[in-house]
């Protein structure tokens, strides 16, 4: 199973959309499973003082644990710019997703960046943060980190990717991540 994280809470967000696209050419590539994992749909019960205690758990985190990044063998994760950075609420989902069953969660496991932003670097030193973090928790970074910068350039006014350029992009490093 392929997991494909977006990596903001924000509700609606361009992050989801391009979430939404990328699973598309995964499955037009592969007859694997590819699960979407929206952290936008996960915001209760995420961040509290009790979620460095297994018991402390959200219910719903747990399930998708389980369910979705437990058993997935390769992750990707599309992550926009926040302060020059990745989400804080992509950091807290890692964070408590340590807290049980860490080495089955983690470790071993292949994962791919996308960068999304509205400026023009596509969150580049974002991605590069993650990969660190990604690295501790001894997770195999894929080489080819795609930049979306200037998103809202690429998208139709119903917010679907029309540019050609970045779908052929997109294409390519799915085709690649499926071999790694």
């Amino acid at each position: 199973m392929i997991l494909i994280i977006s990596g903001t809470n924000r509700p609606g967000s361009l992050t989801s959309k391009i979430a939404r696209h990328y699973q598309k050419l995964l499955q037009k590539q592969t007859t694997e499973t590819i699960e979407l994992f929206l952290l936008e749909d996960f915001q209760e019960g995420l961040l509290h003082t009790e979620m460095y205690e297994t018991s402390g758990q959200s219910q719903l985190l747990n399930d998708a644990q389980k369910k979705l990044f437990i058993p997935a063998k390769k992750w990707v994760v599309i992550s926009p710019e926040y302060n020059d950075s990745y989400p804080g609420a992509l950091k807290v989902l890692l964070d408590a997703l340590s807290v049980n069953e860490p080495d089955l969660t983690f470790r071993n496991k292949k994962v791919t960046l996308i960068g999304i932003s509205s400026g023009r670097a596509g969150n580049w030193l974002g991605m590069d943060q993650l990969t660190t973090v990604l690295q501790y928790l001894n997770m195999h970074v894929f080489y080819s980190k795609p930049a979306l910068r200037q998103i809202g350039n690429l998208l139709d006014e119903n917010s679907e990717l029309t540019d050609p350029k970045t779908i052929s992009l997109l294409e390519n490093h799915a085709k690649e991540f499926l071999f790694y």
